[in-house]
């Protein structure tokens, strides 16, 4: 995760039908539960699709992080039903991994940040510029037009116990033309 930092995650993954042409964010949730170890700054921008940016302070070395993806679809009488289910993946395989939600993440942080995931994942800022979603970008597998996606985050301590560090909620609208 190095270069890219935790809060980054929290763009995990955009869905959408693909006879609409942005992915709308409509806000981004996150909750850093540990001030201690990292801090994260989200800021959108601008209409059609919205811009968004990512400050994240990494205060302390940690050894890995493991990242908890679920998502949701809005259903007509308001509430969310799973969409997929829950899956967990370790942040220093995600350059490498198969898994869906990742792998679009790590490709799409990639266009706009020079930055690479590594691991330990050193102290420092790091900003991510400009982060907007087409359609054309949306994995084919996910064809949906309003999502909840929740992406939590835990670190190993000393002790190896796995400690909670943030939690994110992401909710998408498809933009039409």
């Amino acid at each position: 995760m190095g270069r890219i930092g935790i809060c980054l995650i929290s763009l995990s993954i955009f869905f959408i039908n693909f006879t609409f042409a942005a992915v709308m964010i409509q806000n981004i949730e996150v909750n850093i539960l540990d001030k201690s170890i990292v801090s994260c700054t989200v800021n959108m921008t601008g209409e059609n699709p919205k811009s968004v940016d990512f400050k994240i302070k990494i205060k302390k070395a940690l050894t890995d992080v493991i990242l908890y993806f679920e998502s949701f679809t809005l259903l007509n009488n308001g509430e969310y039903d799973e969409l997929l289910p829950r899956e967990e993946i370790s942040i220093c395989v995600i350059p490498s991994t198969e898994h869906l939600m990742a792998n679009f993440v790590y490709r799409e942080v990639s266009k706009v940040s020079q930055s690479s995931i590594r691991c330990p994942i050193m102290p420092g800022e790091y900003h991510i510029r400009g982060v907007k979603i087409f359609s054309e970008d949306i994995p084919s597998q996910l064809t949906i037009d309003n999502v909840k996606l929740e992406v939590n985050g835990s670190y190993f301590e000393p002790n190896f116990k796995l400690r909670e560090l943030f939690t994110t909620v992401i909710y998408l609208v498809a933009q039409q033309n």
